[in-house]
């Protein structure tokens, strides 16, 4: 049966909280297969130096952006700038420019001349997902610019972190951790040295296709080792689970997206897959697997694309949901394959295990309660 008729003939129909079992995707066997990406792992989802509004961070970064050559708006959706490094008071050109649009943030060379761009390693389209331990694939366009024009400012102890999602002739997609080391002498003007190296390099292939939007529902997300535990959050944007407490208002109530698709692997057929997106009550604030053992609760400014056909690139907000027998649910990143959701007792956070042992792990069972 082809992808098409697939599409045509999903079964849709939703038992108690909407999700059914859903079937294990894993990486592909490529060479790099088994590898670990040790610092994409290590990434925070905040910008510490900015707020969380987005109205007032691109207020914040235009003040340091006045200087600079000015944002290029292509359509409604792609911006473009260039990127000159900031070296004290003295602005040194990259070579490239910075795109943006909704499926994240690339590297354009413009100056195949200037030594930046192949001494930091990177390569025309390189899709940037992290810099300096940051997650930057759901940053503003200025945010992202902001930070590369600081990435040189001043020789470095520690080398710098890129990470980028590069695309090879031969159609594979690889997720590469770049390492910078900068060294910069001031004389009569500024001498910057750049050396970089590939330290870690992964391939995937991810293909969600008949990717369908069926319901956004409120509701609590309760333990099913320990009763009356709920995921809660805080008033410093943390996660945890604990008893219901009526100071906690709708601190323990999310909206649950719920979607399907088909996931799609070379040579076998196409696998239903249900995933979850969880996001506050009361706040635009999502949980992320922001490594491969932490969750977090992570202020997004725009709004979760509910319109999606295909997912091709894994989203740090998106879990797989899958069913025991006894009804509970259970969460992988589709990030972080191999990582579930899992309380210990004292903290919610992810666990490296196979599908079997998080499928029979009463710390990784959950149970979704509707909010009337």
């Amino acid at each position: 049966m082809s992808v098409s008729d697939s599409c045509d003939t999903i079964d849709n129909s939703e038992e108690d909280d909407g999700f059914e079992e859903t079937a294990v995707l894993r990486r592909s066997n490529g060479p790099n297969r088994g590898r670990e990406l040790s610092s994409r792992d290590s990434i925070v989802y905040k910008y510490e130096t900015l707020c969380h509004c987005e109205v007032e961070c691109r207020c914040h970064v235009q003040q340091n952006l006045r200087e600079s050559t000015a944002m290029e708006v292509i359509d409604t959706t792609t911006r473009r700038s260039v990127i000159d490094f900031m070296v004290r008071e003295d602005v040194v050109k990259g070579g490239m420019n910075l795109r943006s649009n909704d499926y994240g943030h690339s590297i354009e060379i413009t100056d195949t001349r200037n030594k930046y761009p192949s001494n930091m390693a990177l390569r025309n389209t390189d899709n940037i997902l992290g810099i300096n331990n940051q997650a930057v694939d759901q940053y503003h366009h200025n945010i992202v610019l902001e930070m590369f024009r600081n990435m040189i400012q001043a020789s470095t102890e520690e080398p710098l972190s890129l990470i980028v999602e590069r695309q090879e002739e031969n159609g594979n997609k690889d997720i590469i951790e770049i390492e910078v080391k900068v060294e910069v002498e001031f004389q009569y003007e500024p001498i910057v040295k750049v050396e970089a190296n590939i330290c870690h390099s992964a391939s995937y292939d991810l293909n969600i296709k008949c990717v369908k939007y069926l319901e956004c529902v409120d509701c609590r997300i309760h333990n099913g080792g320990k009763t009356n535990y709920y995921v809660t959050t805080d008033k410093i944007d943390n996660i945890h689970m604990r008893p219901l407490r009526h100071s906690d208002k709708k601190k323990n109530i999310f909206k649950c997206y719920k979607f399907h698709g088909l996931c799609i692997q070379h040579g076998r057929r196409p696998i239903p897959m249900f995933i979850g997106v969880f996001k506050s009550y009361e706040d635009n604030e999502f949980v992320m697997a922001s490594s491969k053992t932490t969750l977090s609760l992570v202020n997004i400014p725009t709004k979760l694309n509910t319109n999606i056909r295909q997912i091709t690139r894994a989203d740090p907000r998106f879990f797989i949901v899958s069913r025991t027998d006894s009804g509970h649910s259970y969460f992988e990143s589709l990030q972080h394959r191999g990582s579930y959701w899992k309380f210990n007792g004292n903290t919610l956070g992810l666990a490296r295990r196979s599908n079997m042992e998080a499928m029979s792990s009463y710390d990784s069972h959950f149970r979704f309660v509707p909010v009337d």
